[in-house]
């Protein structure tokens, strides 16, 4: 903004000068303070500061006869307003305030918007300055200019918070769940899917005093967060480490809710990283990582302690002074406080704000200028399934880089004790979980959500909150008429996220000296040895372990083929040489032996394509929100919060908040 301050000086020069009657002195020292301004941009010079020379070059070199140089100078500025964003150009205020933001904000369409309005206006208020200058109201402009510039200062402020909130505006709707249900099949909500996102709406549910049921077509609750046994060896499925169990994380709010303590039902994992052919532990305290880190790159030694610490207090800052312990992301500080709360949201957060408009690979490089720490750092994209310069940083900072700032975690007993755990508490407290109970339909009245059926019989209730594919929960469950299309056909268009292969052995040896995790940076393959974080999943003297990388669905044929068979087999061999690299020998121990692919992941799970973070996680990928046009209806789980334990607990705990109007009241 002083920027756009400095460029205006000249014309106020020029008009306070040729109110005196000296508009060809006018010219020239405009011109001169033009010039100024152009040596000082002489790599990127403005749109505005160009046309504003061209300017006065014609008042000095053609002065004419009487004052209407001041109307015609109103008459140019309203010209470079209003033409580029009519002609689909970058407005001039937008080509000033790009150079102080990262390229992602500067090609956010909210950007855009509000420059592009702000110039529009600025058009137009020169346009009537130009009118009232010609008929002789001198004054006039002033005043005009004067309430143009309070605009430019309030507008940026507030727009935000509205815009952004366009869309969620119109859910304006609230839950009218009943406490006490009077039928015997009728309940306070109905979670469709047992994820962890919907057993943490429901043990919240329940803990609130409501009767919850959860439907769950597996014989087991958990989603991705299940183990199954073979021969004595017990395998998690799909989680090897946890975030979110930070003193104040919101996984540890949920347990400490729910009276479990988290340092009985977790541990933390010891972790190994190789890249580059060589091998380091990962210690365990943030100033142990730094240490660390300082002693491999010592010339970034500086901007490690600068990066961390900008990360810890931006993962900080959405818990700090929250009752509810649930990141106050846009969607709950809208939910909460309306879109007036966008504009306290960026007071009261100095440090969060600037990873919600970045890329990760722009944060990394706003910091370091070393490549090798910069893929170092970025490593764990798998954890996102897209690369750092396709990863939104906000999505890096929690599910990524605070695995380096807190550490990760498993569940002591494997990671169905955890789902079990939830789903115990919730049968517990009056709530009820059926198993091996489909859901096909969500029924709706005059667009309102009335029950659900599952295995043919009809639970009623007014308030469903989905777990499921959101595209499935749509158009299979609830129906693609209850719909408009404008809502529903951006969704569907949506891309899935990477899937993943896995092979799960069961090994004659004893690895406890190996740590529980090992990130293979050079094998692009993570290993997690189960049995290390919890002595009990494998018998005594051997050792459970997991081989994962990243994979595409399209790359396996259909399921019962042949081919399929080969693939599964010869991509299992080729993952246990890569961890046989790694731990030497496995492939001469193996007692079990089990693969999963993409397909895999689909059959148990039902997400479409074995996805493991439901839509893809890239930067511009706009999900859903966790509440639809349909009253009563909820999302929850990885659809709408994205992938990982802690952000679909998060997206359990926030549907449970806005089903009892977010307020958090103990049963009675």
């Amino acid at each position: 903004m002083l920027k756009i301050f400095f460029a205006f000086v000249p014309w106020s020069m020029f008009w306070s000068y040729s109110f005196a009657g000296e508009p060809r002195s006018a010219a020239l020292w405009a011109l001169a303070l033009c010039a100024v301004l152009l040596a000082v941009n002489y790599k990127k010079p403005k749109m505005f500061e160009i046309a504003s020379t061209a300017f006065f070059v014609f008042a000095w070199a053609f002065p004419p006869l009487d004052r209407e140089i001041v109307t015609l100078s109103y008459l140019w500025l309203a010209l470079v307003a209003a033409a580029p964003p009519f002609l689909g150009r970058t407005s001039f205020t937008a080509q000033y305030i790009a150079e102080t933001v990262p390229a992602s904000f500067a090609k956010n369409p909210i950007f855009r918007k509000i420059n592009d309005t702000v110039s529009l206006l600025w058009g137009a208020i020169f346009l009537a300055s130009a009118v009232a200058d010609h008929a002789g109201h001198f004054l006039l402009p002033a005043a005009l200019i004067t309430c143009g510039i309070l605009f430019s200062i309030a507008y940026p402020v507030i727009a935000p918070g509205w815009l952004m909130t366009a869309d969620m505006r119109k859910y304006r709707w609230k839950a009218a769940p009943s406490r006490h249900p009077a039928g015997p099949d009728e309940f306070s909500a109905i979670i469709i899917g047992s994820g962890i996102g919907g057993l943490s709406c429901a043990a919240l549910l329940a803990k609130m005093g409501y009767k919850p049921l959860v439907l769950e077509q597996h014989s087991q609750p958990g989603g991705y967060c299940t183990s199954f046994r073979r021969n004595g060896f017990e395998f998690s499925a799909g989680v090897e480490t946890i975030s979110g169990l930070s003193e104040k994380g919101p996984v540890t709010f949920l347990l400490n809710t729910l009276g479990f303590d988290p340092k009985e039902m977790f541990v933390k994992n010891r972790q190994r990283f190789i890249m580059d052919g060589t091998s380091f532990d990962w210690p365990g305290t943030l100033d142990e990582t730094i240490a660390l880190l300082a002693a491999k790159y010592p010339a970034e030694a500086d901007n490690l302690r600068r990066f961390f610490a900008d990360a810890a207090l931006a993962l900080a800052e959405p818990y700090a002074d929250n009752p509810l312990g649930v990141p106050m992301d846009e969607v709950a500080v809208f939910s909460t406080r309306g879109w007036r709360g966008f504009a306290e949201f960026a007071r009261r957060y100095r440090h969060l704000p600037r990873w919600m408009i970045m890329t990760y690979r722009e944060k990394l490089d706003e910091y370091f200028a070393d490549e090798c720490l910069k893929d170092f750092l970025g490593g764990l994209s798998g954890f996102v399934g897209t690369e750092p310069d396709k990863t939104p940083a906000m999505a890096a900072l929690f599910s990524m880089v605070s695995y380096f700032v807190h550490g990760g975690y498993h569940p002591k007993g494997g990671a169905q004790k955890f789902a079990d755990r939830l789903a115990e508490y919730i049968t517990a407290h009056g709530g009820t979980v059926l198993l091996r109970h489909r859901a096909t339909k969500i029924h709706i009245e005059r667009g309102r959500v009335t029950g659900a059926t599952a295995n043919g019989r009809l639970f009623r209730s007014s308030v469903a909150v989905s777990n499921a594919d959101p595209v499935a929960t749509f158009t299979q469950l609830a129906g693609r008429e209850h719909f408009p299309n404008e809502f529903l056909a951006p969704i569907e268009n949506l891309k899935m996220s990477t899937s993943a292969f896995m092979v799960f052995l069961g090994v004659g040896m004893d690895l406890s000296a190996y740590p529980a995790l090992i990130n293979d940076l050079d094998g692009k393959c993570g290993i997690f040895i189960d049995s290390n974080a919890d002595a009990s999943l494998a018998p005594k003297g051997m050792a459970t372990l997991s081989i994962i990388r990243m994979a595409e669905y399209d790359d396996y044929p259909p399921r019962g083929t042949t081919e399929y068979e080969e693939k599964k087999q010869k991509d299992a061999d080729e993952l246990i040489a890569r961890a046989e690299k790694v731990i030497p020998g496995i492939s001469q121990k193996i007692f079990v032996r089990e693969a999963a692919t993409p397909r895999t992941f689909e059959r148990y799970v039902l997400h479409p394509k074995g996805a493991l973070y439901s839509f893809d996680q890239s930067a511009g990928t706009k999900r859903p929100y966790f509440k639809t046009p349909v009253e009563g209806l909820y999302l929850a789980g990885a659809g709408p919060f994205g992938g990982g334990v802690e952000a679909v607990a998060i997206s359990g705990m926030i549907a449970a908040y806005d089903i009892t109007g977010w307020t958090f009241s103990e049963s009675r």
